[in-house]
């Protein structure tokens, strides 16, 4: 079976953790999957990121390398809001 995370030409990008996994991979491991994935992120290696936003930040740009359907389902994080409201003052 091949890895879902690989594109053509590429090798999977989690060959040596299971993507399902967030406690397997370390953060500078996560960052170079995210630069790997979009190098114009070389960015985000400057930034004070926590480990889980990276990962959530990663598992968003799997998410998009997927083709989209019923295949597919996104589900959204349960600590991300259905929807927000913002009031001017």
């Amino acid at each position: 079976m091949s890895d879902p995370t690989s594109t053509p030409g590429s090798p999977g990008l989690f060959d040596e953790a299971d993507p399902g996994t967030q406690g397997e991979l370390s953060r500078s491991q996560i960052l170079d999957h995210i630069v790997a994935i979009n190098p114009t992120a070389s960015w985000i290696l400057s930034e004070p990121f926590n480990r889980d936003q990276l990962w959530h930040y990663l598992r968003h740009l799997l998410n998009a390398q997927t083709p989209r359907g019923r295949a597919s389902p996104w589900v959204r994080p349960a600590d991300s809001p259905a929807i927000l409201a913002r009031e001017s003052i």
